[in-house]
């Protein structure tokens, strides 16, 4: 039996981290699975995302928790290579 392989963020050294395009290239590439992180927003949402924060991965600050899903929607998601995503 072969090892099962996941796309760790959905593949994030290869597309923005937690985001369709990252999921849908991880899985073009044939990994058997997606990891990922979910937070709840203020209002309850599911919300993925791999920190609790929105500091590492947006132009954003603070917690994921202290907004609403309307809110964290406005927010862009930051590349590490300098491309920013909806």
């Amino acid at each position: 039996m072969r090892p099962l392989v996941y796309a760790h963020r959905g593949g994030a050294a290869l597309r923005p981290e937690n985001t369709i395009v990252s999921f849908d290239h991880g899985l073009s590439l044939g990994a058997d699975g997606l990891e990922l992180d979910v937070h709840l927003s203020r209002d309850g949402v599911v919300v993925v995302h791999h920190d609790a924060t929105l500091d590492r991965t947006t132009g954003a600050r603070g917690p994921i928790a202290q907004r609403t899903a309307e809110e964290l929607a406005a927010v862009r998601k930051y590349d590490p290579r300098k491309v920013w995503t909806a």
